[in-house]
């Protein structure tokens, strides 16, 4: 994924290690950063280009699971007639996806959660449907 988004590519000293660890179990986005601190890596010198590559290969985004559900039936009422009945539900076991906060160094928040922009994927939501045809 790409890291330091803007400005010159930073020098780096390795692609290991990037994922903070967590506190918990589970990455918790009040407590858990997603990146290690800017600390983690080296002093940029200004105005230089620096050793990075445009995507880490050992450096991913969390996966993203979302399951949608469709189930229909038709009701034949007379030879002319039918009715549908639908129901829809998408990202239907209300899985959450987060970002990865903001990745430029000099950010004061650098991998840290800070809002619902950090949410990649909508809530659950469902809709019914039923239609008439004659």
């Amino acid at each position: 994924m790409p890291l330091f988004s803007g400005g010159n590519r930073p020098i780096i000293s390795t692609y290991d290690g990037w994922r903070a660890p967590l506190k918990g179990s589970k990455f918790d986005p009040a407590v858990d950063r997603f990146v290690q601190p800017a600390s983690f890596f080296p002093a940029q010198p200004a105005f230089t280009f620096g050793n990075q590559t445009r995507y880490n290969p050992n450096f991913r985004e969390f996966g993203n699971y979302n399951e949608n559900i469709s189930v229909s039936k038709t009701f034949s009422i007379s030879e002319s007639m039918r009715l549908d009945l639908r129901g829809e539900a998408f990202n239907a076991f209300n899985r959450v996806r987060f970002g990865t906060g903001p990745l430029g160094l000099q950010s004061n928040q650098f991998g840290q959660l800070t809002g619902a922009g950090d949410l990649l994927n909508s809530p659950r939501s469902m809709q019914v449907a039923l239609k008439l045809y004659f």
